[in-house]
């Protein structure tokens, strides 16, 4: 017998009143609020441009749109309130700064918005810290804002391989940056982390020496972390925490370290301490052969080696990079939570 037929029978309804409300179920339904998501098909559109939108396109330019990113930002001078930039595929060989009084968004042109492979923009450059005078300056993109977010773009600084190469790809300074299905690659320092809340998801991140490093707070969710071939050893992390009441941290959630060709095995560190107090956990990671067993390096042995205070961990994590005795690394009691790293109500501008 049938729900609705033994509805019927017990309590006499008819059966029109039970359609009624199968039908109101469905609209229900249909019309849920959404809620939040990791996955970036949340967001706008990333291959038409919201109402709106500052449009950025390389070729051929329609009248109000703007053949680069840095026209883009110029633009927004004496406007107010939230923006979007939205860029169209090329290869933008300029750096951008960056820096706006409410919140941006920068979409990159693509068809396939949740992964970083099939991007269409990149931003390049070939400068280094040597001959701007900083890191920052020597980046493809700095960000110099609070409340910013970046989607499906590639970043490059292709200055050099040699000694003294540092050359940054992006910048990420201000409080609530969020980096979604981008691409950042460099040979040394790619990465620089100074917000105190930023947050990456499925990005992709390529170097060789320090090439994500900084003193800020982030959080790497299901990252793609390449070590390219380094010409004696390679480091990824490089975090800097001077003081031991800081809360900064690096977290990789999720994530894949695997070696570009040419990096040979056990090439690699998870990172050395810039500072005494450098916090960094690999926790539910998967890790390729190119890490070396002893996990970690000291920042320049034996004289400087910044290792008594560190807080180094890794939680979880498998592949032939996870085995090994580790140096001065730990194993913490529980993996870290988001919440614990970004702040309680990360959700708000994070999601």
């Amino acid at each position: 017998m049938t729900a609705i037929m033994l509805a019927n029978k017990l309590f006499t309804v008819p059966q029109w009143y039970f359609l009624i409300l199968f039908s109101f179920a469905i609209f229900a339904a249909s019309h849920a609020l959404p809620t939040h998501s990791l996955s970036p098909r949340a967001n706008p559109s990333s291959t038409v441009p919201p109402t709106g939108a500052l449009i950025v396109r390389q070729k051929n330019p329609l009248p109000g749109e703007h053949p680069t990113i840095p026209d883009a930002i110029r633009a927004l001078r004496g406007t107010k309130g939230p923006q979007t930039i939205f860029v169209y595929p090329g290869s933008y060989n300029l750096g951008v700064y960056i820096r706006y009084g409410y919140p941006l968004t920068i979409q990159g042109y693509t068809a396939a918005p949740g992964t970083y492979a099939q991007n269409q923009v990149t931003v390049s450059v070939a400068t280094g810290r040597a001959e701007t005078g900083g890191d920052p300056q020597s980046s493809a993109i700095w960000v110099q804002q609070n409340d910013f977010k970046m989607s499906n773009i590639n970043v490059v600084n292709s200055y050099g391989t040699g000694t003294n190469t540092q050359a940054v790809a992006v910048t990420a300074q201000g409080e609530r940056h969020v980096y979604s299905m981008c691409s950042f690659s460099s040979y040394q320092d790619t990465l620089y982390v100074k917000s105190p809340s930023a947050y990456f998801i499925g990005c992709n991140i390529e170097g060789a020496v320090d090439f994500i490093f900084g003193g800020g707070t982030g959080w790497f969710e299901k990252a793609n972390i390449v070590v390219k071939p380094p010409r004696s050893f390679a480091t990824i992390t490089a975090h800097k925490r001077a003081q031991a009441s800081s809360t900064s941290k690096f977290v990789f959630n999720l994530s894949n370290v695997i070696g570009a060709p040419g990096a040979k095995p056990g090439s690699a560190f998870l990172g050395r301490p810039w500072s005494a107090y450098a916090a960094v956990t690999f926790q539910f990671c998967s890790l390729s052969d190119v890490v070396n067993p002893a996990g970690w390096a000291a920042w320049n042995p034996p004289q400087d080696t910044r290792t008594q205070s560190v807080q180094f961990y890794e939680f979880a994590n498998k592949g032939p990079g996870s085995q090994g005795l580790r140096s001065f690394g730990k194993s913490p009691v529980q993996p870290a939570k988001i919440e614990q790293v970004l702040g309680v109500n990360y959700a708000s501008w994070a999601l």
